[in-house]
């Protein structure tokens, strides 16, 4: 079995790729193998609209099929500008034409995470990227996600300063909570 996680933050080393992180260890620590990709780090274009994802023929195919392979797919973006960043964006506008080709993205019975993080305490700055990260789980037809939502997380590690303060055991079981916990809820982590 396998769990895939995949960041949208610029930063190798944020907050956003600090949690997703951590639910890849709780993966990891039920028997799972991990994988985390950084949408920065992949070459793909931007979408055009050509619909080459539904014969599988467009750059962003390869990723796609480790999405379809996975059976825990985890997936984060800080807030920019109210939104999801634009490398997850790019990576959503793909799910249109793959949901309508012969392999379509539909994995029903597989678990999602959502990791969203923002610099504000007000968590409804978090609603819009949110609901936007849920458009992949939406595509695949999978019901059993969790979302994770860091607020206050202004400077780049403040999660691993504040969590790791008390320990990795504190910072892990509050991740860890939510991964065991299933069922479609919001789990707010806040500063």
């Amino acid at each position: 079995m396998k769990a895939l996680g995949l960041c949208g933050s610029a930063r190798r080393d944020g907050n956003t790729g600090a949690l997703i992180q951590a639910a890849l260890e709780g993966a990891a620590g039920q028997g799972l193998d991990t994988e985390m990709l950084f949408f920065n780090e992949l070459s793909l274009k931007n979408c055009e609209g050509c619909l080459k994802c539904q014969d599988g023929t467009s750059d962003g195919c390869a990723l796609i099929d480790r999405v379809r392979g996975a059976d825990l797919v985890v997936i984060g973006s800080p807030v920019y500008t109210g939104q999801v960043t634009a490398q997850v964006k790019n990576f959503l506008d793909r799910l249109y034409a793959v949901s309508s080709s012969s392999k379509p993205i539909q994995a029903p019975g597989k678990q999602g995470i959502t990791v969203t993080t923002l610099g504000s305490g007000n968590r409804r700055d978090a609603e819009e990227t949110r609901k936007m990260l849920n458009v992949l789980f939406w595509y695949m037809r999978c019901s059993d996600v969790v979302d994770i939502v860091g607020a206050g997380l202004f400077w780049l590690g403040d999660i691993k300063r504040h969590f790791y303060a008390g320990g990795d055991a504190f910072y892990l079981k509050t991740v860890l909570q939510a991964f065991q916990d299933q069922g479609g809820h919001t789990t707010w982590i806040d500063i």
